[in-house]
């Protein structure tokens, strides 16, 4: 069982030995909070995470990397799949709260107009939530 402050806290977590995560609902999108380091040893838990999003629910996604502290080719290369297999469903991958290090890496690598990214959850989830 996984504590916040005092708190016990339910959400299912997933683990792996350099990155773990935390998912939740709020109302009809997923958040997706990660922690550590997304590098090609954390990337079979991320990408079973995220196909079982796309194969069991009809949610948009949010991805929270404020507790990213590494993010390598392959952490990068599985959001870039993610948000595409998401948009052939009609449904949106937002990413949240990126850290000082995801930011670096999402400019460098010019993927800052792909993603839509945002300061924080809530400005994400009522991004998602207003009509197009």
């Amino acid at each position: 069982l996984l504590y916040v402050g005092n708190e016990p806290f339910n959400a299912p977590v997933i683990a792996s030995m350099s990155m773990n995560l935390i998912k939740r609902e709020d109302g009809r999108t997923v958040v997706l909070e990660v922690n550590g380091t997304m590098d090609i040893y954390s990337m079979p838990s991320l990408r079973d995470e995220l196909q079982q999003l796309l194969e069991n629910t009809n949610h948009n996604v949010i991805v929270n990397m404020e507790k990213v502290d590494t993010i390598y080719s392959s952490g990068i290369g599985a959001l870039i799949s993610f948000s595409q297999q998401l948009g052939k469903r009609h449904r949106k991958l937002a990413l949240a709260s990126p850290s000082a290090t995801c930011i670096n890496v999402l400019t460098m690598t010019k993927l800052t107009s792909f993603f839509d990214i945002y300061e924080s959850d809530e400005e994400a989830l009522a991004a998602l939530n207003t009509p197009d």
